[in-house]
């Protein structure tokens, strides 16, 4: 295809026998390379003569035949842009500068349109190394050029893809494991940068903790084409070891197969796992975590011991075919609830235990989500016992004491018994010398009143209560702890709770103990129940005990007023026989006559202190304490007390109380009580002496 290239044209003779065999085989190429898009040349550089070989018209855009076979007219019809290429390539091979040349370039047809032709020419040169012949090919490409920017399209947009994605991603080939690809996630995730692991093993790469881990993997690709999420742990740059998911799927890259790994970093994740878990197994409240429609998937220890239901029963069984709910109803609502505010809080519930008794619970329930799966968090809080100790509180408050304090303790044993399922409940009071002896006060068992008994309290089980000096419960083996107590050994008892009652001051004062034949189910209940009824049967022990004193000393001091009531009236009736000396005023003997109210001291021992003092003075308005004086006498203390104003009380007995001494008792005078109430002086006075 050289510029100015003459065209051989052969001149028509008859077609010998071997011609026509070569002019059909020459046909029949023909018609290949029409076929096929393919033209073919020869050019004798030393004749400066082209042969083609089929039509390159139609692959110019031309019709047929149009198509000089000149090399200029060729480079007339190449796209701009690959027009110098393709004529430096051709004249390089023509020159001896390459023996063979290989390229693709663009052809501008006429309506427009590209159409790509690749062109391959080889040149053979004599012994001097001058070139005598090339020859060539010319084919159409077009096809296979937008296969390839199809590739190239979708290639560069997975790339954009590889590199937009967030996960970490590596390609390596499978036959001998070799980095091909990175993304920048992983990059980042793996502290390594990508020229350091493209084009070498994966195995060398060293982030495998364990290389059996991976040929595991391989494995499992080979056999199924794909795994998910295999728990492996991988070493950064850093040398810090992490946990993470491995996905791997088998692809076909260029024909050859290749493995996409995804590994995914849950490091952070299993620490919030296990720390969830940890929080979960040991939270004290009652958590479930159960699907949207209500099956259980994972359940704590706390839930098992309030609903008595194992795990393994639990896990997969929705809480209906559980029968926890004790009302239906309400498990509908909460439901309904959950739906509508997207969480229930403090939601009031009964709940059945495996064993058929019933419990009062609050409830809390949140939606969660695993993974793709719609979740639901539930927790219970057991509040039963709650509910008991306000029953307990209201009954005692209620259980106000009646006739008397026994009378109110058989009642507050019958309420305890019942409360707490107990098979015996009683009342002891510490009685004896040395508070070493139990006295029962009230005793209630088998559901009825019991008979009183008194036991020493060495080897009892009351004992270990007085020195503790605390609430004592034990759940199980409470025959066998305090085998020396028979009381406890005749009733057969398993669960035992005591509670020591002490007095205002600190001193104890009793026990009060519940027992029963069954270990006890709820230990910290009995133990509130016993502190919250030993309160008020301590206060009423007490109460008791002050009562009996204060009867005791009023009945002391009733007799002691009558002895000393007696002992006044007969010294009375001896100071009438014979007239004695006034010590208080005159100092006269005169005859005392209770009708004559004269001013007289029984002995200087009766005196008041007032009176003794006065007389040493040598005053002559001293009061008798005999005479009852209203500013001395217990009469107008005691009033002028009750109307609380020293000194302004009315004499309460004036007529015999008043001073018989007034100088002027014949006209009416002050009352010497101060009563501010004037009164004439009795006749019936007559000033002594």
């Amino acid at each position: 295809m050289a510029g100015e290239m003459p065209v051989r044209r052969r001149r028509a003779r008859k077609p010998s026998r071997s011609n026509r065999s070569q002019a059909a085989q020459d046909r029949g190429l023909a018609i290949l390379q029409q076929a096929l898009g393919v033209c073919t040349w020869v050019w004798d550089v030393r004749r400066d003569r082209v042969t083609w070989y089929g039509d390159l018209s139609p692959l110019l855009g031309l019709p047929a035949g149009a198509f000089s076979g000149r090399f200029a007219d060729y480079l007339a019809h190449v796209h701009p842009e690959d027009r110098e290429r393709a004529r430096e390539i051709y004249v390089a091979c023509l020159r001896g500068d390459c023996d063979q040349y290989r390229n693709e370039e663009r052809i501008v047809l006429p309506d427009g349109s590209v159409r790509w032709l690749e062109t391959f020419g080889r040149a053979r040169r004599s012994a001097r190394g001058r070139t005598i012949e090339m020859s060539g090919v010319v084919l159409d490409c077009s096809a296979r050029k937008a296969l390839e920017a199809r590739a190239a399209r979708i290639e560069q947009r997975h790339t954009a893809i590889l590199e937009a994605m967030q996960t970490p991603l590596i390609v390596s080939r499978r036959r001998d494991g070799v980095v091909v690809a990175v993304n920048r996630a992983w990059e980042r995730e793996r502290g390594v940068p990508r020229e350091r692991v493209l084009g070498r093993p994966g195995a060398a790469i060293g982030h495998w903790c364990d290389l059996s881990e991976r040929e595991r993997i391989v494995r499992a690709v080979d056999e199924h084409g794909a795994v998910s999420e295999v728990p492996v742990r991988i070493r950064r740059a850093d040398g810090t070891v992490r946990d993470v998911r491995v996905s791997c799927v088998a692809v076909e890259l260029d024909g050859e197969p290749h493995l996409v790994w995804s590994p995914r970093d849950v490091t952070a994740e299993l620490a919030a796992e296990r720390k969830f878990a940890t929080l979960f197994a040991t939270s004290p409240v009652a958590i479930a975590l159960a699907t949207a429609d209500g099956r259980h998937l994972e359940v704590n220890d706390a839930w098992e011991r309030m609903t008595g239901i194992a795990r393994e029963r639990a896990l997969g069984a929705s809480a209906a075919e559980l029968g926890i709910w004790a009302e239906p109803a309400e498990r509908l609502e909460a439901l309904a609830r959950l739906q509508a505010d997207g969480a229930l809080a403090n939601f009031a519930a009964r709940f059945r235990r495996a064993d058929g008794a019933l419990l009062d619970a609050l409830v809390w329930a949140a939606p969660l989500e695993l993974g793709s799966e719609r979740c639901v968090l539930w927790v219970w809080s057991d509040v039963t016992e709650q509910q008991v100790q306000q029953r307990l509180l209201v009954e005692v408050a209620r259980a106000v004491s009646p006739a008397s304090a026994g009378a109110f303790l058989e009642e507050l044993v019958a309420r305890l018994a019942a409360e707490l399922r107990a098979d015996a409940v009683f009342v002891g009071e510490l009685v004896g010398p040395a508070n070493d002896r139990v006295r029962a006060l009230a005793v209630w068992r088998d559901g009825a009143r019991g008979a009183p008994f008194d036991i020493p309290l060495a080897g009892s089980a009351c004992e270990s209560v007085i020195e503790h000096a605390d609430t004592v419960v034990l759940a199980a083996g409470a025959g066998e702890r305090f085998a020396r107590d028979a009381g406890l050994a005749q009733l057969g008892a398993e669960g035992y709770a005591g509670a020591a009652l002490f007095d205002s001051r600190g001193a104890p004062l009793g026990v009060l103990v519940a027992v029963s034949r069954r270990p006890l189910e709820r230990p910290t209940l009995w133990r509130t129940a016993l502190e919250i009824f030993a309160a008020r049967a301590a206060a009423e022990i007490e109460r008791a005990r002050l009562e009996t004193e204060l009867r005791a000393l009023a009945a002391t001091l009733e007799r002691r007023v009558a002895e000393r009531t007696a002992s006044l009236e007969a010294a009375n009736g001896n100071s009438r026989a014979s007239p004695i000396r006034c010590r208080t005023i005159c100092a006269r003997r005169c005859a005392r006559s209770p009708a004559s109210r004269i001013c007289c001291a029984r002995t200087s021992a009766r005196r008041s202190p007032a009176s003794r003092a006065a007389t040493s003075r040598g005053s002559s308005k001293t009061r008798c304490a005999s005479a009852g004086c209203s500013m001395r006498c217990s009469s107008y203390r005691a009033a002028a007390a009750r109307r609380s104003i020293p000194g302004r009380s009315t004499c309460a007995r004036w007529s015999s109380r008043c001073s018989p001494s007034c100088p002027r008792r014949s006209r009416p005078r002050w009352c010497s009580g101060r009563c501010r109430r004037r009164r004439p002086t009795p006749r019936s006075f007559v000033r002594c002496g």
